[in-house]
């Protein structure tokens, strides 16, 4: 969902080993430009990654993408190779091609 100049994102830690979303976005009209935002989640024993893949000719809409992490009790983030602060279970980044969570899993709730 898409709050103003921000992409708010929920991430459930995934039961199986693997799971995906989408978001599709265009200019409102149904013609011309549009991009489709896919991510894929992989699950391990004790840590999460998130792949962003992006197609299409439209302008990413937001300024920044939060995400808030269930079902894992996130200890160690990392964006691309940086290493970063997860606090509350959130992190607020720019664009992204992976985003690895190092953590223990809380709920198998997805």
């Amino acid at each position: 969902m898409s709050a103003g100049e921000k992409l708010i994102l929920h991430i459930y830690a995934p039961i199986t080993l693997t799971s995906e979303g989408r978001v599709y976005s265009d200019a409102g009209d149904g013609y011309g430009q549009w991009r489709l935002d896919e991510f894929y989640l992989k699950r391990d024993r004790d840590s999460l990654e998130i792949t962003w893949q992006q197609q299409g000719n439209y302008a990413f809409p937001d300024n920044t993408v939060k995400l808030h992490f269930h079902g894992v009790e996130v200890q160690q983030a990392w964006v691309d190779t940086r290493k970063v602060n997860c606090q509350n279970n959130c992190l607020e980044v720019e664009q992204f091609e992976r985003i690895r969570l190092q953590g223990q899993m809380t709920s198998n709730l997805v």
